[in-house]
């Protein structure tokens, strides 16, 4: 293979392992909001008088009174259920533990990837080493021998 097809073929695995990169990346932004959203639901299940502080986002706080425990919840295809705030709790640490399973097989899939990046390497590096070893072979070479006749009809 040519220099050329070895960096095309490079130049995309390191591209797709990017792409997982950066697909990672979010995932782990969502486990954290997850994560944030069930400390939020404990201190609404510590509050005995139901006076919360609540983030709006951007350091910005209200002062709230939660009247009622339960929670309306989104459970796929605009379908809202109401749940009470363990069982809230539960969905959310069932979409953490989908959500680490899917980092796993993506870090699987980046391992392989670099793995196949390895070997492209290796063999560029064993087909410039054979090229070295023909350029550098004596006057029995085809390179040589036609240089020879060259010179012999100068």
């Amino acid at each position: 293979m040519e220099k050329q097809e070895y960096l095309m073929q490079m130049q995309m695995i390191q591209q797709q392992a990017q792409g997982l990169q950066e697909r990672l990346g979010v995932m782990d932004e969502q486990v954290q909001e997850m994560q944030a959203i069930e400390r939020s639901l404990d201190g609404i299940e510590s509050s005995k008088d139901g006076r919360l502080l609540t983030n709006l986002g951007k350091g910005i706080f209200i002062k709230t009174q939660v009247q009622e425990k339960d929670l309306l919840v989104n459970v796929g295809k605009e379908i809202i259920v109401q749940k009470s705030i363990p069982e809230t709790k539960q969905v959310l640490q069932d979409q953490v533990k989908k959500l680490e399973k899917s980092k796993q097989e993506i870090i699987i899939k980046v391992q392989e990837l670099e793995g196949q990046m390895h070997e492209i390497l290796r063999q560029a590096q064993a087909d410039q080493q054979k090229e070295a070893e023909k350029a550098n072979k004596g006057p029995n070479s085809e390179n040589n021998s036609k240089d020879e006749v060259v010179d012999k009809d100068k």
